[in-house]
């Protein structure tokens, strides 16, 4: 592994302004806050949105990762507000967009008034439509939420909240001493990022490495959205029944297809169903075919995998990492999620036409171990764009209970 040359230790100087990010937020308030009879409303949306989103998108502000991040992530929102504008019936998406116990409200609201300014903030923020009339399938159900109490509520969070935060330390620094030690001097924080590579001939340390990586965002994400939901209850902002679980239960992802679609998070499923459902009729492909459900399967995973990628532009990147260090690894790990599933549909559809209808009593168990190998062999792709920014080199947490017994631990 390379010492950090001067190169790689120097970054890419801000090449923008905050504004054109700041105005894309605006925007997307201002366009469900406005008018719902405003000729061309659709035509504005997709011009405006999709104008912003590109100049922010050529405006790289900060070499602050933290900040930047919170803008790389900014695209499943003004995607959402994109959706449910231009799909939206005759009588725009205040008649089809309402919490569940307050139906059809923004009907009688008054253009950017207190009351519908706050729908539109709260629309933008819950992508996945929790106690809304658009709320995703396969939300985590948790009986007795509707009925729990606030004291309940937060003494479950809390408690879960220490967990996922203990893990996450743990994680981040497994990730600084496999990542980003030199395993000559023992110093982190020393190597070349543009030669880290979470490959390994080696297939113990090859595991570890793809494991460390891919418990991250899921450990951080939770954590976030743990942080956010005490928050929220606490203030009387929500109530507990807004909270249900982010992800599913990791005892269903026996194929990579109920992986994505029942254990993680589902924040952009409303978006991209809608978007790929359009193109499939645009296409004239009939609903309810193979030919319509893989097209809408490929064209959402190629879509959030263009804007993932998409998204790193935005971050700090040392001097002499190029773009496509960055991007392609990014990418093609959301387009091997839609070959994975294609094959394993084959897969299934075969055995059940050649042997058994039922699913045998093993079926899990190489369910398990078939998901499992699939994201072994494709985290390092985003693994190694993330390694690239240097993402994790430094610990996002200010304190660490794992920090010195993983020291101990040896390098690969």
């Amino acid at each position: 592994m390379e010492p950090a040359s001067p190169s790689n230790r120097d970054l890419h100087p801000p090449n923008g302004s905050i504004l054109p990010h700041l105005l894309l937020i605006a925007a997307q308030i201002l366009i469900l806050s406005g008018p719902r009879r405003l000729p061309s409303r659709r035509f504005i949306t997709i011009s405006s949105i999709l104008t912003l989103a590109v100049i922010s998108q050529c405006n790289r502000f900060t070499n602050d990762p933290a900040l930047a991040n919170i803008f790389a992530l900014a695209w499943p929102h003004w995607l959402s507000v994109l959706e449910k504008v231009v799909f939206a019936s005759p009588e725009g998406p205040e008649a089809d967009l309402w919490r569940i116990d307050r139906p059809r409200e923004p009907l009688v609201w008054s253009a950017l008034s207190w009351h519908k300014i706050k729908w539109a903030v709260a629309l933008l923020l819950n992508l996945r439509g929790i106690r809304w009339s658009f709320q995703v399938k396969n939300v985590p159900q948790v009986p007795g939420l509707d009925r729990m109490t606030r004291v309940r509520f937060l003494l479950w969070r809390l408690s879960e909240l220490v967990v996922v935060v203990l893990m996450a330390d743990l994680v981040s620094q497994m990730a600084v001493r496999f990542f980003y030690t030199d395993r000559v001097t023992g110093e982190a924080g020393t190597l070349d990022s543009k030669y880290i590579d979470l490959r390994d001939n080696r297939w113990a340390w090859s595991f570890v490495k793809a494991l460390t990586f891919g418990l991250g965002p899921y450990f951080f994400i939770n954590m976030q959205y743990l942080a956010v939901s005490i928050l929220a209850v606490v203030t009387g902002i929500s109530q507990p029944a807004d909270w249900p679980p982010l992800f599913g239960k990791l005892k269903y992802a026996t194929t990579v297809r109920n992986f994505w679609g029942t254990f993680w998070h589902q924040m952009l499923r409303s978006s991209l169903s809608k978007i790929t459902g359009a193109v499939v009729d645009f296409l004239g492909i009939c609903r309810g075919t193979n030919a319509s459900s893989y097209t809408q399967l490929w064209l959402a995973f190629t879509v959030s995998g263009v804007m993932h990628a998409a998204s790193q532009l935005l971050m700090p990147r040392p001097a002499n990492i190029e773009i496509k260090d960055i991007a392609v690894g990014i990418f093609l790990f959301f387009p091997w999620q839609a070959a994975m599933i294609t094959l394993e549909d084959f897969v299934i559809w075969l055995w059940k036409r050649r042997f058994c209808p039922e699913n045998p009593t093993w079926a899990p168990l190489v369910g398990y171990l078939w998901v499992m190998l699939t994201f072994w062999i494709s985290l390092p792709f985003p693994g190694n764009s993330m390694a690239r920014l240097k993402m994790g080199e430094v610990p996002p947490l200010p304190f660490t209970v794992f920090g010195p017994m993983v020291r101990m631990l040896p390098l690969p």
